[in-house]
């Protein structure tokens, strides 16, 4: 089978749709999901990971970023308390003007109080008849 016909198979549906941020040149990056079914998104060029309502698209809670670039952002650890954010190392310029961090391309971990990640969905193999 194509992938093709495969996909028109599949139900389409709306999980979330963000509001759109104002600052100008963020970019919506990598995602994941809460325990309560949030939206976190790592916001390019914006210096922060952002956890939206997926019914009403609002900001729900902001965690900023010594750098400027995350490029995605995943619950680990072993109750997925964890908020893993992966950075973009921005080649040049790196250690000059304002923009400049030594922490760029760096992986990044945060607590956040009362936020757990959503347990992923297990792959269970069955035997075909």
């Amino acid at each position: 089978m194509h992938a093709s016909q495969a996909c028109s198979n599949v139900s389409h549906s709306l999980f979330a749709q963000v509001i759109t941020p104002s600052e100008e040149g963020i970019v919506l990056d990598g995602m994941t999901i809460d325990s309560k079914g949030n939206l976190w998104i790592a916001h390019g060029e914006g210096g922060a990971i952002v956890c939206y309502n997926p019914s009403t698209g609002k900001e729900i809670q902001r965690v900023e970023l010594p750098v400027r670039r995350p490029t995605s952002c995943t619950f680990g650890g072993p109750d997925l308390k964890t908020l893993y954010i992966t950075t973009r190392h921005e080649g040049r310029h790196l250690d000059e003007g304002e923009e400049a961090s030594e922490n760029w391309g760096g992986l990044f971990s945060v607590e956040i109080p009362g936020v757990i990640g959503a347990r992923p969905a297990l792959y269970v193999e069955t035997s075909q008849k």
